[in-house]
């Protein structure tokens, strides 16, 4: 699969990792983690429950979606985004 800033990252290897996500400040409910160099996103879905709580980008249009973060990924520091992150009510 074709990643967001670069080469392939084969994401199936991804799961198994441990990735610190933090609360990405241009883009609300966007959350964003450092990896091998590159910048990886994922949102927190407005939806939820009706549809996943988190969907990781993968491609231009393209996600993984998720109920629950793989266990070696965690969410670091407050959900907060500023109030003119893209997105942003």
């Amino acid at each position: 699969m074709s990643g967001m800033d670069g080469p392939d990252i084969d994401f199936e290897a991804l799961l198994r990792v441990p990735v610190q996500w933090e609360a990405d400040p241009h883009r609300f409910l966007g959350l964003r983690a450092r990896h091998c160099g590159r910048w990886l996103r994922m949102r927190i879905n407005p939806g939820f429950p009706d549809e996943p709580m988190y969907s990781l980008e993968v491609g231009e249009d393209e996600t993984l979606d998720f109920e629950d973060l793989p266990p070696l990924w965690e969410r670091t520091g407050p959900l907060e985004w500023p109030s003119d992150a893209e997105g942003a009510p």
